[in-house]
């Protein structure tokens, strides 16, 4: 059984420091000290998406942590890691998750036929306002 918990946020925390390290080095593989650089907008963007996803991870509710475990089963492992990969992969700038338990939502929806099943057991355990 997959531990997503751990596993959404060490995703998210190394997309943020691949951001992060992207530029610390040169063409050739060394670290340049003197090289003094900014991020450009785009990557501030990414790392607060990334960052933010990752410090959203404790409060994925436990009915969404279990929905990917049943539904990845019959991917197994190198499946699962395929369909994650290519899911934080496609995150965008525009249009991001508001927050892990979104993301989850997304991925496990992408699982599904159509999402449909999913977005109906989602939309029975939200709070009644």
């Amino acid at each position: 059984m997959i531990d997503v918990m751990k596993d959404l946020r060490e995703r998210f925390d190394f997309s943020a420091y691949m951001i992060v390290s992207a530029w610390e080095y040169e063409p050739d593989g060394m670290i340049d000290e003197r090289t003094i650089r900014d991020f450009t907008d785009s990557e501030r963007a990414y790392l607060a998406i990334f960052e933010k996803l990752r410090d959203t991870v404790d409060a994925i509710p436990t009915f969404l942590i279990e929905a990917p475990n049943s539904a990845t089963s019959p991917l197994g492992p190198v499946g699962y890691e395929e369909a994650m990969i290519a899911n934080v992969q496609a995150i965008e700038c525009q249009t991001p998750p508001k927050d892990a338990a979104e993301f989850l939502t997304t991925f496990d929806a992408g699982l599904r036929p159509a999402g449909l099943v999913f977005a109906a057991e989602h939309a029975a355990h939200q709070p009644q306002r």
